[in-house]
């Protein structure tokens, strides 16, 4: 379950089997996507190359995606976040914070998620 989607905020952070992401995160660099090759794309089917020829519009250039080995990394940067004047809800923080003195001691490596 997400601590914090996109369709809250600007923030979209979840468990993966890496850890915990920050997907298409505004605070990583940006990166190629896609679109900027053109041809056979395994998720998205084919798409033509982008108009640009991948100099950097906002069709081929996304941030790319972070990930935390533990609740407190995440909650660190949800932090950045918020200090960036990201919006997201306050419950992600909350959420973050509860695992933190919950089951887990500090520091402690997350767990994967169940397939």
């Amino acid at each position: 379950m997400s601590y914090c989607r996109f369709s809250e905020g600007d923030v979209y952070m979840y468990p993966s089997l890496e850890g915990i992401e920050c997907c298409a995160c505004r605070l990583a660099p940006l990166v190629k996507t896609i679109f900027t090759e053109g041809g056979d794309a395994p998720l998205f089917g084919y798409v033509e190359p982008c108009e640009c020829g991948g100099t950097g519009c906002d069709k081929c250039l996304m941030h790319g995606s972070l990930t935390f080995q533990t609740e407190q990394e995440a909650l660190a940067h949800l932090l950045k976040h918020r200090e960036a004047g990201h919006l997201f809800p306050q419950d992600a923080i909350d959420r973050l914070k509860q695992e933190i003195s919950g089951r887990r001691g500090p520091g402690a490596a997350i767990p994967a998620p169940a397939p």
